[in-house]
């Protein structure tokens, strides 16, 4: 994960290398002639000139790895967030050996494509070092960063975030396959961020990865509880089902206390004895959601809504 930032800095560096070998060249050449008088000292001035309006100026080579580091830094911290997950498989052609496994009919994959084929600045870099750029005044261009955006990176960071809970929930579902790895944003129309790509039967398809339900809980009766929820925020089309679940004060052991037999969002719970706690989560063709979050202890004389 993240060769493709290891590639940018190398390009970089190479290129780096490169310009700091034709400035030598440069001053071994106008030296000797100033000193032997056969060249004014401007020359000199002229080149260092230059070199300050090249894209190998100090202030932009600073800038460009003041931005890369902090976009190192972001993935990093997402990339060691999903290695938590063990159930993620983001080794080399996860995808391939994802699709090619028949056992795994759905794949969710999570695709880090925030680095284009061909980075702005390093082009400039490039350019300049092939066009005799010594001569003529480099064009300055702006650079947005995609973690400078909000749309950009709220959306990363929701994608990623429904993607390691969706994990959390289907740590024994054999039936889905989670992979993640990185691609070229020119890929996705040159559009930076991190995305959530389905496939099912080995075809890519429009399947969302759902988030939780919102559950809401009322007393009817002594013994009696109406369990309320809101669909998932997200991915809520592909809920068949739901699944409440209960956690009596004198135990420890979530029981299974009721299920739906469709997308509805209200139950009625009975003959229950004693306080407990309520938990839900929807069921899809291709795994379960993440819970909800657990409800306050509701019994006898009790009301309240989350």
């Amino acid at each position: 994960m993240l060769q493709l930032i290891k590639r940018q800095l190398s390009t970089f560096s190479s290129r780096i290398s490169e310009f700091e070998s034709n400035t030598k060249r440069k001053l071994l050449e106008i030296l000797p002639k100033i000193r032997s008088g056969n060249m004014e000292e401007k020359e000199l001035a002229n080149l260092f000139k230059q070199v300050d309006r090249s894209p190998f100026n100090k202030q932009n080579l600073e800038v460009w790895l003041e931005k890369k580091a902090q976009e190192i830094e972001i993935l990093t911290n997402f990339v060691s967030i999903l290695a938590q997950e063990k159930n993620i498989d983001w080794s080399q052609s996860s995808l391939d050996k994802a699709r090619s496994n028949v056992n795994h009919k759905f794949i969710f994959r999570l695709i880090i494509h925030v680095i284009g084929k061909n980075d702005s600045f390093l082009q400039n870099m490039c350019q300049y070092l092939q066009d005799d750029a010594f001569n003529r005044t480099h064009e300055e261009t702006s650079i947005h960063h995609w973690f400078d955006q909000d749309d950009a990176f709220e959306s990363s960071r929701q994608n990623i975030t429904l993607f390691i809970k969706f994990a959390e929930a289907n740590k024994e579902n054999k039936n889905c396959q989670l992979v993640a790895d990185e691609q070229y944003s020119d890929d996705f129309e040159k559009k930076k961020g991190i995305s959530i790509i389905s496939y099912e039967g080995g075809r890519r398809t429009n399947t969302k990865i759902p988030s939780e339900p919102e559950l809401h809980a009322t007393v009817l009766a002594d013994r009696t509880v109406k369990i309320e929820w809101s669909k998932p925020q997200f991915g809520s089309e592909t809920v068949q089902k739901y699944e409440i679940y209960g956690l009596k004060n004198s135990n420890n052991q979530w029981n299974l206390l009721s299920t739906t037999t469709d997308p509805t969002k209200s139950t009625i719970i009975s003959n229950l004895n004693g306080k407990y706690q309520f938990k839900i989560k929807g069921i899809t063709l291709f795994g379960v959601t993440p819970e909800s979050d657990i409800s306050n202890t509701i019994g006898k004389y009790d009301f309240f809504i989350v």
